[in-house]
Formats: C-alpha cells, structure tokens, sequence
C-alpha cells in the first residue's frame, strides 16, 4: 500500500508536467530532461505528499526520546513515544507573495500515540504517562 502511494505520487507529478529536451537557453542536450510544472500542479503534488508522507513516516513508530527536566518541585523522565497512528485531514498551501518559499499550513491533526516516562511533584506525587490523543 506504501509503495503504491509513492508510485502514485510520481504518476501524478509525471501526469502534470510538461517535458521538454531542452535547457533553459533553447539548446538541446542529449540526457537532458526539462520539467515545466504550473502552479495548481505542484500545489497539488506538495499538497498530496505533505498529508501523506508524515504518516508514512511515523505511523506504528517508536521514537526513543531520552528527555529528562528537574527543577526545585518536579522530575520530568520521557523515555520513548510509540506513534500508533498520525492523520492530517486538512491542509493548505500558499505561495508566499514577492519569493520563491511555499508555505504549508496542516490542521486535522489526529494523532494516536503511548508515551513512556514518569513525572514527580512536589517530590512525592508520581504520575506516569500512558496514551495521548491529540
């Protein structure tokens, strides 16, 4: 299923190009592949590996954090985050005005995930991390 969304993704930037055997000065160079994209396509092809290429990434995951705080009244131990599942449902893609930047914004963040570590306050009052749901 991965390798499928992958491979779709570069259809879709294939599908939306214009090729071209030329270089920026109208000459032709054997080897050579000119790739013309208009705006709506690579708004699309950003947009699309944006929300899915996080959750490629992370999903069913652990990341080892080692993280350690302590101050005057509490102790902060994170040891690792396990990512059960990370869903982006809403996106958007602007392209900043005068520049070449592109900026992302992401929302519908469903995230699914147990974290290992513990927490004292006051020195004596434990609690332990067990599931987030953001």
């Amino acid at each position: 299923m991965k390798t499928h969304s992958i491979a779709l993704a570069l259809g879709c930037l294939l599908a939306f190009s214009a090729f071209s055997l030329v270089n920026t000065q109208g000459q032709i160079n054997p080897g050579s592949l000119y790739v013309s994209l208009s705006v709506p396509s690579v708004s699309n092809v950003v947009g699309m590996l944006a929300t899915i290429l996080p959750s490629y990434l992370v999903n069913n995951k652990t990341l080892n954090l080692d993280i350690s705080d302590s101050g005057l009244l509490y102790n902060i131990k994170f040891n690792a985050i396990h990512i059960n599942t990370l869903n982006i449902n809403q996106r958007e893609i602007d392209f900043v005005p005068g520049t070449k930047k592109v900026r992302l914004n992401f929302g519908g963040i469903d995230l699914d995930s147990q974290l290992d570590g513990s927490m004292t306050f006051v020195g004596f009052i434990p609690l332990y991390a067990a599931s987030l749901k953001v």
